[in-house]
């Protein structure tokens, strides 16, 4: 009766927390990644094919996606079904994947556990606690973050129960989700390896053992790489043209530098000014982004002291306690020794995998820290982290989701765009609107494009520039391009000029 009591309930929370994701998903505004990302299956949608299309140029298999197809196969699939493109059909796919989550935690990794209840509602805790994912509308936007760290999760549960076929195949969806992450798989892989099979051999002083029995799990290891492979390499050499493949090759190369100036770019700095002065700025950048991370803590150093005390302890209670969540923990610090020493910029999201895989690792580890013979370490770990956690609820953040202003106003502008022809919308550069460009399937111009804007003011077009809010990024750039432009339609942030 206890048991069922204890199921019943922990489902009653998750259908709950699903419910609640379903009403913030109604509310919540386009994302310009997301939106990005899906023009692409628009295209293959209307018989174009895989390609991005912008400005008259095609990417084929476009490599700036930064969000596999694991998300975003199934949204065009169901687009199919129903006949139409909807940008609110990712949004319920990706709570599908927070479903298929819980689901997996409660029966699967919990199945045994009478902690149902206390893990849903620390998962519950943990969530609704992290004011940031609620201040930069992580929450329910239809990117790759929180799906890697679910796919991360499901891996390593499944390697740690030696099933290392269906384990490595899931990291190397985690992967083809966020190719990113790849550094901070391999490391983790490689002491998953020395800590199951090599070292115990080792201390038996069997090192020919320690060769035999390392090399399958060795081995399987490379199906990490698969997923991505046939995304990126294996399908489109069997789909594309030949000038097709110059196209996407060239754009992979881009992006490839891209990726290693931004992704490495502390490093890479470094290296180039290997001296005094170059570790002085290499430091600089570090303090710079301990301050960033204590922002995110309330602005304390006493959290920021904490989070680290904590994250340390947990790793090494898991280690000792020969779970699982050890390798979860292992692959957030190679995360954050990323975010701290490689990356140039400071967004949160480069930060969000490892704070979510580290909450992910908390309630695996639940069933564990409530055991008799833990209950000192479970009460000092409690308290640590209810004084980390609870100082970053905000109501207001939640409530800011709640909010459908900005989504309104977005579709009050595709509803005024609608019937202009695309040739003569331009957009600003990088900042292309993609959210509107998938509302009206219109594909805009580049007002950068010099050439292109001359051409269309010489056949006396009527043409427009058309911004929204990513364009108050360059506030004072853009208000030199529109000053002597007359404003058409402002639903703000979402401003309509014609061009004179």
């Amino acid at each position: 009766m206890k048991k069922t009591l204890d199921v019943f309930t922990a489902i009653l929370i998750a259908i709950g927390l699903i419910v609640f994701l379903i009403f913030l998903g109604t509310k919540a505004n386009l994302s310009f990644d997301a939106s990005y990302n899906l023009l692409s299956y628009q295209s293959l949608f209307e018989g174009k094919g895989f390609v991005y299309d912008y400005d008259g140029k095609h990417v084929p298999f476009d490599p700036v996606i930064s969000t596999g197809p694991e998300l975003y196969l199934p949204v065009f699939v169901i687009w199919k079904i129903i006949g139409h493109t909807d940008y609110y059909i990712s949004i319920y796919v990706f709570i599908a994947y927070y479903a298929t989550f819980l689901g997996f935690l409660l029966f699967h990794t919990l199945k045994t556990s009478k902690t149902k209840t206390i893990s849903m509602l620390t998962f519950i805790f943990l969530f609704l606690s992290n004011k940031k994912i609620f201040e930069n509308y992580l929450v329910v936007i239809p990117l790759g973050e929180l799906v890697v760290c679910f796919f991360i999760f499901a891996g390593i549960y499944f390697l740690s129960k030696r099933k290392l076929l269906l384990g490595f195949a899931l990291l190397g969806l985690a992967i083809d989700v966020k190719t990113s992450i790849i550094i901070a798989i391999i490391p983790t892989i490689i002491i998953f390896l020395l800590f199951e099979f090599i070292i115990p051999k080792i201390k038996e002083r069997n090192l020919k053992e320690a060769f035999k029995i390392t090399l399958t799990p060795a081995m399987l290891s490379f199906l990490i790489f698969v997923p991505y492979l046939a995304y990126s390499k294996i399908i489109p050499s069997i789909v594309l043209n030949p000038q097709e493949k110059k196209i996407l090759k060239i754009a992979q190369k881009e992006r490839f530098q891209f990726i290693k100036d931004r992704g490495f770019g502390q490093i890479l700095v470094l290296k180039k000014n290997f001296n005094k002065e170059g570790f002085v700025q290499f430091v600089s950048q570090i303090q710079k982004k301990i301050i960033v991370l204590k922002s995110w803590l309330n602005e304390s150093y006493l959290l920021l002291v904490l989070f680290g005390i904590l994250f340390i302890a947990l790793t090494l209670f898991s280690y000792y306690q020969k779970h699982f969540s050890f390798y979860i923990f292992i692959f957030s610090i190679f995360m954050v020794i990323w975010w701290l020493f490689g990356s140039t910029d400071d967004w949160y999201r480069y930060f969000f995998l490892t704070e979510w895989t580290f909450s992910l690792g908390i309630v695996a580890l639940i069933p564990t820290l409530l055991k008799k013979e833990n209950m000192v370490t479970s009460v000092c770990i409690s308290l640590a982290v209810i004084m980390l956690f609870v100082p970053q609820f905000s109501l207001s953040a939640i409530k800011k989701n709640l909010d459908e202003t900005d989504k309104n106003n977005l579709i009050m502008m595709k509803n005024y765009i609608q019937d202009i022809d695309e040739q003569n919308i331009f957009v600003y550069g990088w900042f292309q609107c993609p959210q509107l460009m998938l509302l009206t399937n219109k594909r805009f111009q580049d007002y950068t494009n010099k050439e292109k804007l001359l051409k269309s003011k010489q056949k006396g077009r009527e043409i427009f520039l058309l911004t929204t809010i990513e364009n108050t990024i360059i506030k004072e750039e853009m208000e030199e391009v529109t000053k002597n432009f007359e404003l058409i339609k402002a639903y703000e942030p979402n401003r309509l000029y014609k061009i004179r």
